[in-house]
């Protein structure tokens, strides 16, 4: 239910979403700019962001145990663990580090908090002892953990075309973070901008038909939009749109709202993108393909159409 099916490249992927989702929160925040990712040999995924540290110096009072070791142990009946509004969703529930907890055999978490590292291992579900030291570095954590082989029978070894187009997307929507993977880098300074811009020049568009592109936020609605190209008449606009970082293959009404404010622009490109993030989306089915929200039609139509204005589209 959680990681779709172990038996195929989504089920890892599922993993490292949870772990980059948590890294684009704080990027979102501007706590953190980097997420890398790597596997060994030996099958040990590794994941590490330059963020603030995982709370190993706040203790729960229920538990009696650090906030941290709670993420990986407790479950949370909030949206977030610290209930932190709005929250990126790359993978299907985004239940968190619980998650990876769960389908590990052993994960080993060193994080620095205020220049003192914290040390953890928990093997098959057991936490072990905090261990923590002064050190003189900046802040970040180090996750490593390998996938339990009783769960993933087929494969514990990420799939690189699985994994890449996620990547390369989460770059795109969250301008500034830079993402590694390897030997490789992903890291957009315009976000959709480029997206565009780079699809439409695969179509060999002329250059005075580059990407328009924007940005708005309403408070309770951050919105990045950009469209170019020219389009064949005989085939409909290409349209792609997330919501907190979820792709909604069905659209809803956010695509109402934009395509609305493009035909009142006279705008008819041939690529369109939509990036919303909101503090309480609502979606039409667990698998969250259309958004659902009805505030939401009025609000990107009114702001992509001042935003139009204001350009001088019109």
């Amino acid at each position: 239910m959680y990681i779709r099916d172990p038996h195929s490249p989504s089920g890892l992927l599922t993993l490292v979403l949870e772990l980059l989702a948590n890294v684009v929160d704080l990027h979102l925040a501007g706590k953190a700019s980097q997420f890398s990712l790597t596997q060994n040999k030996q099958g040990w995924i590794t994941v590490k962001d330059d963020g603030p540290g995982l709370p190993y110096d706040i203790v729960d009072n229920n538990s009696g145990v650090t906030l941290a070791e709670n993420h990986f142990t407790i479950g949370h009946d909030t949206p977030t663990a610290d209930d932190h509004s709005p929250h990126i969703h790359l993978s299907p529930l985004g239940i968190g580090l619980i998650l990876i907890n769960a389908l590990s055999r052993k994960v080993e978490v060193k994080s620095v908090r205020n220049e003192v590292e914290y040390c953890q291992t928990i093997v098959n579900q057991e936490a072990g002892e905090v261990s923590k030291r002064r050190v003189s570095k900046p802040n970040g954590t180090s996750i490593r953990f390998i996938p339990d082989k009783t769960i993933f029978q087929k494969s514990t070894k990420l799939d690189w075309s699985t994994i890449r187009k996620e990547l390369f997307d989460v770059a795109h929507l969250y301008p500034g973070l830079l993402i590694a993977y390897e030997n490789e880098r992903f890291i957009s300074k315009n976000g959709l901008e480029d997206y565009v811009n780079l699809l439409t020049a695969h179509e060999n568009c002329p250059t005075n038909n580059r990407a328009i592109s924007l940005t708005s936020n309403s408070g309770e609605c951050r919105i990045n939009f950009a469209c170019g190209g020219v389009r064949n008449k005989s085939e409909g606009i290409v349209i792609k749109s997330w919501v907190n970082g979820w792709f909604c293959n069905e659209g809803g009404t956010h695509i109402e709202g934009m395509e609305t404010a493009l035909k009142k622009a006279n705008l008819d490109p041939a690529i369109a993108m939509i990036s919303l993030v909101l503090d309480s989306p609502r979606f039409n089915s667990p698998t969250k393909s259309r958004l659902a929200n009805e505030d939401i039609r009025h609000e990107v139509h009114k702001q992509l159409t001042e935003q139009f204005i204001h350009l001088g589209i019109s």
